[in-house]
């Protein structure tokens, strides 16, 4: 059964749309942005990389700003769903922390 706190990052990205996710490992390693974040089996999240081990991972990192392409003369419309995600965030007791206009989810009860 996956994590329950992975389980609801997961939610929250897809729900948001977000498409600037980071994996931050234990050992202090933080990947690259990333477009998609999915969970293939139980025990894993994907990114373009390949799947990693929950048991690895610190935190969740994102960046909480859906981009909506209108059309090619028109420019991308940007929806900051900042204080929805942190509301979520806080009524399902995930420990979070804001830095640089980034929201970072850990997963120390993971």
């Amino acid at each position: 059964m996956l994590n329950p706190v992975v389980k609801e990052i997961l939610r929250i990205v897809d729900h948001y749309q977000i498409d600037s996710i980071r994996l931050h490992y234990k050992d202090s390693y933080i990947t690259g942005w990333e477009t998609w974040l999915i969970s293939p089996v139980d025990c894993c999240v994907e990114i373009s990389s390949g799947p990693v081990a929950i048991r690895e991972l610190k935190a969740i990192e994102i960046v909480p700003i859906e981009t909506i392409h209108i059309g090619r003369l028109i420019p991308d419309k940007k929806v900051d769903h900042r204080a929805a995600i942190i509301a979520e965030l806080r009524v399902l007791n995930i420990p979070f922390q804001q830095e640089d206009g980034t929201i970072i989810m850990l997963l120390s009860c993971c």
